[in-house]
């Protein structure tokens, strides 16, 4: 791979004239003049007089004008060979120019193949490029390459390549349903330093995925972490709490509602750890206005399932959810705010009793019947010893 040193990005839509920031390569600086998207001169100057100028026509007509300007240096890595080299669409490879001393100016080295830009992101420290291409057998945006570029020091520090073998990543995203958008920058595990991340959903897939490249100062590169969220969203980062929620939501199997979890994590050796569960079921009625919101702490495994008592003249009904053992669980009745504890007493094959305990006290008795964790059968009974017929679903 070669070593670069960088560059400066930007992009122009305006139709007066813009110059980027100089880059600068020993005892010369580089700096690229732009009008409305077309590039019109590519200016040096050697200690900071003008030296040479390398105009517009120069270039091949197509590459005038630009989706993407891009202007990097000191293509060589050697203060001896000092170069530079300008990307402008990303359909085309990037070109470069080279100091020659015995002409005593730079002339043109040819293009750079491999080398494209289709997006750039800036972080604090680093400008990060990603390069997509078209795959015509699957009529895609494939991603192709990411190239890290140090601030100041504007020396390239990592590229990244799809299906290369040997490194710690491959890219294997879709440009699809991001293009023009697909990285994103934060600082993700809270060290003052800014990360970025790459959308990593196929068109063909649901919800938004990402992959999260943290910096690591000791190895002085980007590594891509196991940041995984709960399902289908991204995840939201509190930078003030630092801490991150993923977000969950999918439809119940045991009643007609939708089942939503929200977890809090905090960051430890660039880790998530579990800090916070929330979950909520949101229970619909009959009519459109007839809705229940039951939020729990997540201990209980699969949500709620709904039972209702039959055979009275006025039917009550509550939600029951069971942990993950069945050791324990918690219930509502539809109508009161506060929760009831169970807690298993005794069980017989498929047949489990619970206690029914509120506010420290025993209420009574649930024997539920139960298959994996679906209530098949249940009962009631209370202190008095009255028993209750309860009716799972809906």
């Amino acid at each position: 791979m070669f070593r670069f040193v960088v560059l400066v990005a930007f992009c122009f839509s305006a139709s007066f004239a813009s110059v980027d920031n100089n880059i600068e390569l020993g005892e010369f600086s580089v700096r690229a003049v732009t009008q409305g998207g077309e590039l019109t001169a590519i200016e040096i100057f050697k200690n900071k007089k003008p030296f040479q100028r390398i105009e517009g026509v120069e270039w091949w007509e197509e590459l005038r004008y630009c989706d993407i300007n891009f202007l990097y240096g000191n293509l060589y890595g050697n203060e001896d060979e000092i170069g530079f080299g300008y990307i402008c669409n990303a359909t085309y490879s990037a070109w470069e120019y080279k100091y020659d001393p015995q002409e005593q100016m730079f002339v043109y080295a040819g293009p750079m193949e491999g080398l494209g830009v289709s997006e750039i992101k800036e972080t604090d420290r680093f400008y990060v490029g990603l390069d997509y291409n078209h795959d015509h057998e699957r009529n895609a945006l494939r991603y192709k390459s990411i190239l890290v570029f140090q601030k100041p020091s504007n020396k390239i520090i990592q590229e990244i390549r799809r299906q290369t073998s040997g490194l710690d990543y491959t890219l294997n995203g879709e440009a699809n349903v991001c293009e023009g958008d697909c990285l994103a920058v934060g600082d993700y595990n809270f060290d003052g330093i800014e990360d970025f991340s790459l959308y990593v959903t196929t068109y063909s897939s649901a919800g938004e995925e990402r992959n999260y490249f943290l910096y690591d100062p000791n190895e002085e590169r980007f590594v891509v972490m196991e940041f995984v969220g709960e399902g289908d969203t991204n995840l939201q980062f509190d930078y003030e709490k630092k801490l991150i929620t993923s977000f969950h939501k999918d439809p119940a199997t045991s009643f007609s509602g939708a089942f939503e979890r929200y977890l809090t994590y905090k960051i430890v050796d660039n880790k998530m750890v579990q800090v916070k569960a929330e979950c909520r079921i949101i229970y619909y009625g009959e009519a459109n206005d007839d809705e229940l919101t039951l939020q729990h702490d997540c201990d209980n495994y699969g949500g709620f399932s709904r039972l209702s008592s039959v055979g009275l003249k006025k039917n009550f009904e509550l939600f029951v959810a069971l942990n993950g053992d069945k050791t324990k669980g918690t219930a509502i009745y539809r109508g009161q705010k506060e929760f009831l504890d169970l807690s298993l007493s005794g069980n017989v094959a498929k047949d489990f009793t619970y206690n029914e305990i509120y506010r420290g006290k025993v209420n009574g008795k649930y024997i539920f019947t139960i298959d994996g964790y679906e209530i098949k059968d249940a009962y009631y009974i209370n202190n008095a010893g009255k028993k209750f017929k309860l009716k799972p679903g809906f």
